[in-house]
């Protein structure tokens, strides 16, 4: 069981270390090891950024699982996920995915259309978003672009 919370600036340490991790940095587009100052300032303007939804995926216990970002435009949203890397390869990025886009069509419900981009080399990701209904729509260069339709 899950739940999800809106990430809040005490969240912003672990997020930092998540995004920092080695195998993080080599599925992200930005490969560069992220310093903290600058995590600082982009994690601030977020949180104040009504077109961006940040969604923490907590277990029963509180523990910290993962980060779930929409960035939004129009009716279409860009979704990325930051999983902690003590959680990997246990199914739960499937359940965060599902969940925080349940809680995005609740307080966005003009958003029709979810949008990912996801590294070729990236296997477990694509496994993830394919797992929950997006569909490959193109690769340009190392990067799948994935799309769902919403309700």
């Amino acid at each position: 069981m899950i739940k999800l919370e809106l990430a809040t600036i005490e969240d912003s340490r672990d997020i930092y270390q998540w995004r920092n991790d080695p195998l993080t940095r080599e599925m992200s587009i930005n490969t560069q090891i992220v310093k903290i100052s600058v995590h600082r300032k982009w994690f601030n303007s977020s949180l104040e950024n009504k077109d961006r939804h940040l969604f923490m995926c907590v277990d029963i216990n509180k523990n910290k699982i993962g980060l779930v970002r929409f960035d939004i435009e129009g009716d279409t949203g860009l979704v990325s996920i930051n999983l902690n890397p003590n959680k990997r390869n246990q199914g739960l990025a499937k359940l965060c995915l599902k969940e925080s886009i349940i809680k995005l069509q609740n307080c966005s419900p003009k958003i029709r259309i979810l949008k990912a981009k996801i590294k070729k080399i990236n296997y477990p990701s694509k496994k993830t978003f394919e797992g929950i209904g997006f569909k490959f729509h193109y690769q340009y260069k190392n990067l799948c672009h994935y799309e769902m339709k919403l309700k």
